[in-house]
């Protein structure tokens, strides 16, 4: 995820038809640089990253054909059409998945319901709703960039939850300013305009 912000800087004004920002180029390269440093000692070329890559670039593009059609359609129609056919994708996909991966199907119990309720509703609808909406007033570089920050939630959170703090390397805490400072510098140049 920390490559969308510099695929955004540079998909986005090839579909959008503007010009290049050099700026949202380099931050996006700073958020890269970041997260590259967080994780440096555990990356290893393996197929995971490829598929990493490639949603990587799959996100960008949604998020800018989003922003392209932001104008003429409603947020909820756009949730609602995107959400139902990643549904359906999905589980056309399913019995394909099983099958590579030799995964049997489990029946949710009653207590799992109320979980992937929450889940699809909270934690991916109305998300998915307000990002389409935030895309009215924000670029879909902004949105992306907001993403890379998403590893780094994910690792406070381990802090504060599961104490893991003491399992962090020496390079977090640079990959993490780097992040920061791309967010920040950008977060203030809009707030410039």
């Amino acid at each position: 995820m920390s490559t969308t912000a510099l695929l955004a800087a540079l998909v986005e004004p090839l579909v959008i038809k503007k010009k290049f920002d050099l700026f949202e180029i380099l931050l996006g390269m700073f958020a890269i640089a970041g997260i590259f440093i967080i994780y440096n000692t555990h990356l290893e070329f393996s197929p995971g990253i490829v598929v990493g890559l490639i949603s990587a670039l799959l996100t960008v593009l949604v998020s800018v054909f989003n922003k392209k059609i932001i104008d003429r359609f409603p947020a909820e129609q756009i949730t609602l059409y995107q959400l139902t056919g990643g549904f359906l994708g999905m589980s056309l996909l399913l019995p394909l998945f099983q099958s590579l991966f030799n995964e049997q199907w489990k029946m949710p119990q009653p207590m799992d319901w109320l979980w992937l309720f929450i889940l699809s509703w909270v934690c991916t609808i109305l998300t998915f709703f307000l990002y389409i909406r935030a895309l009215k007033k924000l670029s879909a570089f902004t949105a992306n960039l907001a993403l890379t920050l998403e590893p780094v939630y994910g690792i406070i959170l381990a802090f504060a939850i599961y104490h893991e703090n003491k399992l962090l390397g020496q390079w977090f805490y640079p990959g993490f300013a780097l992040i920061t400072i791309a967010v920040v510098f950008h977060t203030w140049r809009i707030m410039r305009k």
